[in-house]
């Protein structure tokens, strides 16, 4: 699904996109995880962001805007009411490649940790009561362990 995606995407935004990644759970090999695709489209300069928005929207994504992360641009699509692909766009240089690209390959290499983290989302999921903001926060401090452990380690380093 992400590499029919992914093309579709890329036919699109021509030069626009540098890189096309697979990044969230659905990255990791053996995640337990919504049927939601996130990709991450690695674009050279932000300035274009008005073009891939235009895009996006022909491709049926909806513009959600930086949510909280400057500079990181949102786009969700939805089949039937359901979200079905979540993609952020960010220049080469934003933090945010780095993060996502070192989490997702971290995990990929230490299956013991992505257990770890299937195991809290699991329960962040049953023991949720407030919605989405709560299950975000209840991860949040894993993720970020996770990142610190994956940089020291030198993932992500070819995003620096």
């Amino acid at each position: 699904m992400f590499e029919q995606e992914r093309m579709r995407i890329l036919d699109n935004l021509g030069d626009l996109a540098l890189e096309i990644q697979h990044v969230g759970s659905t990255a990791i090999p053996g995640m337990k995880a919504k049927p939601e695709i996130d990709l991450l489209i690695i674009i050279k300069d932000i300035s274009d962001i008005d073009a891939v928005s235009t895009a996006m929207v022909n491709l049926g994504y909806d513009v959600r805007g930086e949510c909280g992360i400057e500079g990181r641009y949102y786009y969700s699509k939805n089949t039937e009411r359901i979200r079905t692909h979540k993609v952020h766009v960010c220049e080469l240089s934003h933090e945010n490649v780095r993060r996502q690209i070192a989490f997702r390959d971290y995990m990929r290499d230490h299956p013991r940790e992505a257990r770890e983290y299937q195991s809290l989302k699991s329960e962040l999921a049953e023991t949720n009561t407030t919605g989405m903001e709560e299950y975000l926060e209840g991860k949040r401090e894993y993720i970020e362990g996770i990142i610190r452990t994956a940089f020291n380690k030198g993932y992500g380093k070819q995003y620096s």
